[in-house]
């Protein structure tokens, strides 16, 4: 996990969480490669994550970031977050048995390129992104 700064600093992370949690407005993520996820993770106000192309080793079946948790993530009230892929198509998927991926209460940008997956929930299902409505760039699903 890479967190570049707004400041123009770098700084490598083993893990996803650890790296959220030193992140502030401003400041992406770049997925270095697929992430596993057991619990839910707050995506800060200001902070971007980019997926940057993950697939897990599976090129017929991408996923970035696989999770037992659902949501997946969560944009707190009166926070701002983004997810983007810089490179290629990925997805986000979660296993649980309620098949929210965010949660989101604040405001949500979604980039290109990205799909949301709740398991066996129907295309376009209202149930994968709960609360207020993401903004949408253009070949975003959620499936």
């Amino acid at each position: 996990m890479l967190l570049q700064g707004a400041d123009g600093s770098s700084r490598s992370y083993d893990t996803l969480e650890a790296a959220m949690n030193d992140a502030v407005s401003g400041d992406t993520l770049v997925l270095q490669n697929a992430v596993s996820l057991s619990s839910t993770l707050v995506l800060k106000d200001g902070v971007t994550l980019d997926l940057n192309g993950q697939t897990g080793g599976n090129a017929s079946s991408p996923c970035a970031v696989t999770s037992t948790a659902s949501p997946v993530f969560r944009v707190e009230a009166g926070g701002s977050a983004t997810i983007t892929n810089s490179m290629g198509f990925t997805t986000v998927k979660t296993s649980a048995a309620s098949v929210t991926v965010v949660e989101n209460n604040g405001t949500l940008n979604l980039g290109t390129n990205i799909q949301l997956s709740g398991g066996t929930t129907p295309m376009g299902s209202a149930a994968i992104i709960s609360g207020n409505a993401p903004k949408l760039a253009p070949h975003t699903r959620y499936v």
